[in-house]
């Protein structure tokens, strides 16, 4: 049994080094309910720009946007597998994982109407 998991051990350290590279990481800007994304990692689009008024939300994948009732069955190797969605209430980004985020619910503050994130699977940020 040890050297089966001896030789299994490289395959297996392979295996989560992939993962990690598969992380995505995108620039989240809110100017006036309009919500525009720019993916630096992991998404096969570059720009996403989409209009929220007060409680409506929007799905995104690695794809683009999405329906929160689509099931994404396409895959690709060579981006992050991720999907969450959108919404804006009370002065409010509210950001909710569906899949390949390490976070079910996140939200932020922007009372001055105007104000970036970062995002990724970890969570979000302020600064890049």
């Amino acid at each position: 049994m040890k050297y089966f998991l001896l030789f299994m051990m490289p395959f297996l350290i392979n295996g989560s080094t992939v993962e990690s590279d598969r992380d995505f990481e995108i620039e989240m800007n809110l100017q006036n309910q309009k919500i525009s994304l720019t993916c630096t990692q992991g998404c096969a689009w570059k720009t996403l720009s989409f209009d929220l008024s007060q409680d409506t939300s929007q799905a995104v994948d690695e794809f683009g946007m999405s329906s929160q009732k689509d099931s994404n069955t396409m895959y690709d190797p060579q981006l992050a597998d991720f999907a969450f969605v959108v919404t804006y209430r009370s002065d409010k980004v509210v950001l909710e994982g569906i899949n390949g985020t390490a976070w079910k619910e996140l939200s932020y503050s922007c009372p001055q109407l105007s104000c970036s994130r970062w995002i990724n699977k970890a969570g979000v940020r302020e600064s890049r």
